[in-house]
This record gives structure tokens, sequence and C-alpha cells, in this order.
């Protein structure tokens, strides 16, 4: 990743030419938090009959946090950003079992590394600022599945690409102190394989068989992506 910062920065440096070397050329990074509004999990998304495979436990109301840094390209009047972020969350629930229960915890965990390109829109004057702007991004992600408190081997994870589009409002707030919101929206899918290792568990004292079976998954995270943080301009 640090290799793909670096060689991002040279190629804006490069873009922005003279005039940006003598002080026109600005960075901005910011740290930010987010709020995905819907995703989905699809426990069984290579059954053979369309009822068992379109089947999905939904996963609302997710928080993030991440950060990125763009730079101004001003001959091109638009602006370059890399960002990522960690999207986690995870469901609680129980099956039955001989005297009580079994504890379920499904969810996932995703890192998207999202390449963006941007243009403002000249309204708001000097404190405040619009802009939109699109990219892609790869998705890297695998699901968190434990079962009587045992967590299955990843076998495989795949690796996707995806394109986004988003817009945002910055407000100076103070000096080089910015606040920023944003919306964006994505469609992450992302496919994993998971086996356990061992026939059985104990659980309460009780001897808990354990699935056997390859657990294939998929996860969508295609919810309206909130966006509020703080950037830091350098000149």
């Amino acid at each position: 990743m640090r290799f793909t910062l670096q060689t991002l920065l040279c190629s804006l440096i490069l873009l922005a030419g003279p005039e940006g070397l003598a002080g026109e050329y600005n960075i901005s990074v910011s740290v930010f938090g987010a709020l995905t509004t819907s995703s989905k999990l699809f426990p069984n998304p290579n059954a053979r009959d369309d009822f068992t495979r379109g089947r999905y436990s939904p996963i609302n109301s997710v928080f993030s946090f991440g950060a990125d840094i763009r730079g101004d390209i001003p001959p091109l009047g638009l602006a370059l950003g890399i960002s990522t972020e960690v999207i986690s969350r995870s469901v609680h629930g129980s099956v039955p079992n001989s005297g009580g229960t079994i504890p379920i915890e499904d969810g996932y965990t995703a890192v998207p590394l999202e390449l963006t390109g941007f243009f403002r829109i000249p309204v708001g004057g000097k404190s405040i600022d619009f802009y939109m702007g699109g990219g892609g991004g790869i998705y890297f992600g695998q699901r968190q599945y434990r079962y009587a408190g045992v967590e299955p081997s990843t076998l495989q994870k795949s690796l996707n690409f995806g394109i986004h589009v988003q817009s945002g409002l910055e407000i100076v707030l103070s000096g080089p102190i910015v606040l920023r919101t944003e919306l964006k929206f994505r469609n992450i899918q992302i496919e994993t394989s998971q086996r356990f290792t061992s026939a059985a568990t104990i659980y309460n004292e009780t001897t808990v068989p354990l699935p056997q079976e390859t657990l294939h998954s998929r996860i969508q995270i295609d919810g309206m992506n909130l966006i509020a943080g703080i950037v830091y301009r350098l000149p």
C-alpha cells in the first residue's frame, strides 16, 4: 500500500507541472467515519435452486472508518484521491440444541481500496466547495462466521473490482482544517469458501457436531455510504 500511495503522489506532482511545484499544487489528508445503510450475506450462492440461492441475511446500518489522501491537478481542473476503509459487522443468533441453544455469530469484514477522480462545482465561494467524482476500487474481505464459538478456516477469498460514484461538500472550519461530508454509491461483492477443521466441539459440556461441507458465501454491500470526516490541507 505504501508503494501505491507514493506512486500516486509522484504521478500527481508530474501532472501538476511547474505551477504545481511553485505552490498551487495542494495535498489533503483526511480521516472519516461512514455508515453503510444496507448489506446482504448469501450463505448458499452456489445452490441449484433459485430459492435457496437467493436467500440472504440482511446486515444493515454498518459503521466503518477510513482515511484518504487527495491531490489537486490545477492544469486539468480536477483532483485525484486514494482511500481505504474498514467495514465490519456481525450479527448474533442461536439455534436449538438438546438441553439448550448453540450461539451463532455471522458477518463480514471488507476493506475497499479505491481510486477516485473529482471535479469541483463552481458554487459556494471560498469557504464552501461542492464536488462530484467517480472511480474504481479493489475489494478485499471475508466472512466472519462462528458456530458454538468455533470459527472455520478460510479456504479461498476472491479479489473483486468495482466502480463507484460520489458527491461531497467541504466547509472550511479554520485555516487548513475542513469538514467534509459525502454520499457514495457502490456495489461491493466478495465471495469466500470456508470449512471447519474438526468434526465436533464441546460447548457447555455437550458435544456439538460441526458442519463438514465447504461453506460457500457471498457478501454484497450495496447500500448508500454516508461519510463525514475531518480534512487537513497541505499547501
